[in-house]
């Protein structure tokens, strides 16, 4: 028996792909999906943080289209920063028309003086920041905002992570934005799909369908030598091949066979926590926008996806969806718990004129959900502790990939694994994955190509 531990994405892609009748999968809460599952509260559909489609892969967009029933919405993406009662379009460093002048002319200035300057190897992400935007956006903008998502500073990540997630402009392009806008969108993202009903969920639930899963089995022993999973009930499930979707650092945690050395190294491997208030309000959306990220370091607010824009039907009709995004991580805990973190993103919604003004405080449905597990942190101990772990996992017959230590998947050279321990997602591999890739880890995890799924798609 193939034993799977965790029920989220990747869990069920490599069970739909390898067989269901061939796995067990041992899920700990009540539900299956994990971080891309939907809850329905009041009448609306909450997903667990910010989830839109915007992938490439032909066999991932096959999937989705099968699970929506090809009920979706295909449309521009439309984004915006908030600064000091401002709107910025994103990304804000193409923008700086926007700003008021002389925000504008500082950040502009800064820019052209490090520009200037021969180019060198990033030391960490504060070094590509400033190159990128100038020592003064850097400031406002990019270094406030990293505080507030990634909870640390920049100089505390690696540069290892960026890719494509962040524009870096030439010079032209930031000084042709600083006189207006330009004649192209330089966001990554340009049209996004979502699921027109039940939330990003519905892309998804159907990889469930048939599958052998045991709700409650929190996992409490990994012995590796036994080739033995045993659960929180003391039920012990033999296995043939292990695939562990769960946390990394958990795995090592109920691993017997993991010395001190490997313990420390899974406490290195740093992760920030996600605190999702949800606010039902009841008037239609008051901006246009997708989704928001607020720059201003005095609001815990740090993203806001406006999911009756998504799509209407995830919120009853005369109302808006807010879901604000706030982050805590190993050195910076949440200034507010509870009902106070409520209230204080309603008063931020409030004051950004995302709920209508004389709207009663008593028409406002608002709830927190707490997600732990949120984000990887790019840290400069990272890579160095996930080495240390799957060397020694090595020895139970994990096979090390080229690009394990790497924060993403190269899907084109990407190929069919096997053997008796694989490892998949996220936090499992402890990398930068979104849904897509943990799709196609699923896939790969039971002997298919990636590559070569989506050529049969495409």
């Amino acid at each position: 028996m193939i034993v799977v531990l965790g029920a989220g994405l990747t869990g069920l892609s490599f069970s739909h792909h390898a067989g269901h009748d061939r796995c067990l999968v041992l899920e700990e809460s009540t539900r299956p999906l994990g971080l891309v599952r939907t809850e329905r509260t009041d009448g609306a559909f909450w997903d667990i943080g910010p989830h839109v489609s915007f992938t490439k892969h032909a066999y991932v967009r096959h999937l989705q289209q099968v699970g929506c029933a090809g009920r979706q919405r295909s449309f521009q993406a439309l984004i915006s920063n908030h600064y000091r009662g401002n709107w910025i379009s994103h990304p804000a460093q193409s923008h700086l028309y926007q700003m008021e002048p002389g925000l504008r002319q500082a950040c502009l200035s800064s820019v052209q003086a490090i520009r200037a300057l021969p180019a060198k190897e990033p030391a960490h992400y504060g070094d590509w920041l400033e190159r990128a935007f100038g020592p003064e956006f850097t400031r406002v903008f990019a270094a406030a905002y990293t505080r507030k998502y990634w909870t640390v500073e920049p100089e505390e990540m690696t540069v290892s992570w960026i890719g494509r997630r962040i524009f870096y402009p030439d010079l032209e392009q930031i000084e042709r934005g600083a006189e207006g806008p330009l004649p192209y969108d330089t966001h990554y993202i340009t049209r996004i799909r979502y699921p027109q009903a039940g939330g990003y969920a519905s892309y998804f639930s159907h990889l469930a369908e048939g599958a052998n899963i045991r709700y409650g089995a929190r996992v409490e022993r990994i012995d590796l030598e036994r080739r033995e999973v045993t659960t929180a009930d003391g039920t012990v499930h033999p296995y043939s091949r292990l695939v562990s979707t769960i946390p990394l650092d958990r795995f090592v945690e109920a691993t017997p066979q993991a010395g001190d050395e490997v313990r420390a190294a899974a406490r290195r491997l740093a992760r920030t926590d996600l605190s999702l208030v949800n606010v039902l309000v009841p008037h239609p959306p008051t901006r246009p926008e997708s989704w928001l990220y607020v720059y201003d370091e005095e609001f815990l607010s740090t993203r806001i996806t406006l999911t009756t824009n998504l799509s209407p039907e995830v919120t009853p009709p005369g109302t808006c969806g807010l879901q604000v995004e706030v982050y805590a991580g190993p050195t910076r805990p949440l200034l507010l718990e509870g009902q106070a973190l409520v209230d204080r993103v309603v008063e931020e919604l409030t004051a950004m004129g995302l709920i209508a003004p004389g709207t009663d405080r008593e028409s406002i449905r608002a709830g927190l959900v707490s997600q732990p597990y949120a984000n990887v942190l790019f840290d400069h101990a990272r890579e160095a502790a996930l080495d240390s772990i799957l060397d020694w996992l090595s020895g139970y017959g994990l096979e090390r990939e080229e690009d394990d230590l790497d924060p993403v998947i190269d899907w084109e050279r990407a190929r069919p694994l096997s053997g008796p321990l694989l490892l998949g997602g996220r936090f499992a591999q402890w990398k930068y994955l979104w849904s897509d890739d943990c799709t196609l880890r699923g896939a790969q995890m039971a002997g298919l190509s990636p590559a070569s799924l989506n050529t049969d798609y495409e």
